[in-house]
């Protein structure tokens, strides 16, 4: 197992490590992440309740609203039927595909809304801004795990951007764009660093663990052994699993069983 600072920052963006042990790390976590997937979700369908609100107030000016109103409901259900999925199954995999599920189906779903109705440029900044953050920042998953419901999203809001001729979004276009793509970069460093964060602390508990419990320790020479069955020096075990370095020396009682007076006699001279 690797410390985690001798890794690359972009090796936190997918399972950079090996199976075993990146399984161990997930399930290490898999219960604070089911709850921070559901706590996201809520967070998510009380936005969405929100926003619905505040279209069917506008919806006898703008009947166009009602396929955005629809959608945001679909997408209401989808989310707390993720929640239920990940919470009955409580599998690291099955979190990864259900989070993968939702963003790709939200990205789609905005889309969709914004290809309906004629939402101000600031609006579409938002929203876009709001879901890359939250994908990234919110759902306990890798970045590039993520990286399909992006793509999707600001791919198509780009084309959609460019193809459409109205004057607030020509004059906004350049912006617009620099504002998703820098959205799109800070969330991904951000990512890995918080997962290159609780790698860290994964690793120092593992390391603990390490040196605790029973340790094999032979009767007669002291030495240790280890997972791989061979005995070191105890000094040598407890360096290569800890940050402790030794500096040998030799105490009194074992300086008089050694030495016998000689070492009394030179403490006497010294004096």
């Amino acid at each position: 197992m690797l410390p985690p600072y001798d890794l690359p920052l972009w090796r936190y963006m997918y399972a950079a490590r090996q199976s075993a042990e990146e399984l161990a790390y997930q399930e290490h976590f898999l219960d604070n992440d089911i709850r921070q997937l559901a706590v996201t979700s809520y967070a998510v369908t009380l936005l969405l309740i929100a926003m619905t609100l505040i279209d069917l107030s506008r919806l006898a000016e703008e009947p166009a609203l009602v396929n955005g109103v629809a959608i945001k409901i679909i997408l209401m259900f989808v989310g707390l039927g993720v929640t239920r999925i990940v919470a009955i199954k409580r599998q690291a995999r099955v979190m990864d595909l259900c989070a993968l599920l939702y963003m790709v189906l939200f990205a789609i779903g905005l889309l969709l809304v914004h290809a309906s109705n004629d939402y101000s440029g600031v609006r579409i900044t938002a929203l876009i801004v709001v879901f890359i953050y939250t994908g990234h920042y919110a759902f306990p998953v890798y970045a590039s795990y993520l990286l399909p419901a992006m793509t999707i999203l600001i791919v198509g809001e780009t084309a959609m951007i460019f193809t459409q001729n109205r004057a607030d979004l020509v004059l906004d276009r350049p912006v617009i764009l620099v504002a998703i793509l820098f959205a799109q970069m800070m969330s991904v460093l951000a990512s890995s660093l918080y997962h290159r964060a609780r790698y860290s602390i994964f690793h120092a508990l593992n390391q603990v663990k390490t040196l605790s419990g029973f340790l094999p320790i032979c009767a007669s020479c002291k030495k240790i052994r280890n997972d791989d069955g061979y005995y070191q020096q105890i000094e040598q075990y407890i360096a290569g699993n800890s940050d402790a370095e030794f500096t040998h020396g030799i105490c009194p009682t074992c300086a008089k069983d050694i030495y016998g007076d000689f070492s009394k006699k030179k403490v006497e001279k010294s004096r």
